[in-house]
């Protein structure tokens, strides 16, 4: 995933937000880079509503 995350960076020049994916699974984490690298698009988490903690 480090190497994914790199990539991330290096296209977006941003971080990936890994903080809205907290108890998500690794595998799963590793595709919405992947689809992020894919489509030339960075992530955006959706808005969170006021129930949801970080």
């Amino acid at each position: 995933m480090i190497e994914l995350i790199e990539q991330y960076l290096n296209q977006f020049n941003e971080n990936f937000p890994l903080y809205a994916l907290m108890g998500v699974e690794e595998a799963e984490i590793e595709a919405i880079i992947q689809d992020c690298l894919d489509k030339g698009t960075p992530y955006r988490p959706p808005e969170m509503d006021e129930k949801n903690l970080y």
